[in-house]
């Protein structure tokens, strides 16, 4: 190694009759520190890029989901939460109901995913966390009469144009409603509920052009849901590797 160095060393330091050779070495190590540089700093943005987009996945998704196998819906049963709470690694387990929705305000009109997630929902995501105009208020009680609120993504709001607030009017929801399918009547095809826009969310354009999220209470009723049914159980783990806990 060392006869190595200096054999190196002299070629590239040493005096010589010509300047061929501390040219073509001076070009050929600034090119090779040049073309390293380059290497280093891509990497690193891509590095970057992917930490940004898994932190945004991470806002919305939680670390473990369970969904159906077939169908939209499912019961799970308290036996089987409580078998799965009880998983060594499972920190918080929420329940979430989804389905597409017509949203109308004012005379705009915008196709959604209305979310409907229970309490524990914050602890599992960070949705909250990324609410940046408003507030994160689901549920609102107002002279003993509960008022229900949804928290919209930036595009929904955007392209409904909404204003925040109990002061201001609400959002309009028509669902189709279940077993209805060849039924002429309008009126009882679908099923309408209002809901009051209380905040604006803003992770990335997948989700805040799609989600409105409410509470779990809400869809449930709205979609006449008799037995608890939900579209995915939602859980996090705490300290250790998602593969861990699946195991």
């Amino acid at each position: 190694m060392k006869f190595t160095l200096r054999i190196a060393w002299r070629y590239i330091f040493s005096r010589k009759s010509t300047n061929a050779i501390n040219i073509i070495s001076g070009i050929s190590m600034s090119g090779i520190m040049i073309g390293s540089a380059a290497l280093i700093i891509v990497l690193s943005a891509f590095n970057g890029f992917e930490n940004l987009v898994q932190r945004l996945y991470n806002t919305f998704y939680p670390d473990i989901t369970v969904t159906p196998s077939y169908g939209k819906v499912f019961s799970p049963g308290s036996l089987r939460l409580q078998k799965i709470a009880h998983i060594d690694g499972v920190q918080d387990m929420s329940m979430t109901l989804e389905e597409n929705a017509l949203l109308a305000y004012n005379d705009q009109e915008h196709i959604a995913t209305i979310k409907g997630v229970d309490t524990i929902y914050k602890k599992v995501t960070a949705v909250d966390d990324s609410v940046f105009y408003g507030q994160y208020v689901l549920e609102y009680e107002y002279l003993h009469t509960q008022i229900d609120c949804a928290v919209l993504g930036s595009g929904v709001a955007s392209t409904l144009n909404v204003a925040l607030g109990l002061d201001n009017p609400s959002v309009q929801i028509f669902m189709p409603r279940r077993g209805t399918k060849g039924i002429s009547n309008i009126q009882n095809t679908f099923i309408q509920r209002s809901i009051q826009p209380m905040g604006v969310f803003r992770i990335q354009q997948e989700f805040d052009s799609k989600y409105v999220i409410t509470s779990l209470d809400f869809i449930r009723n709205m979609l006449e849901y008799q037995n608890n049914e939900i579209s995915a159980i939602e859980i996090s783990v705490k300290g250790r590797a998602v593969d861990d806990v699946m195991d």
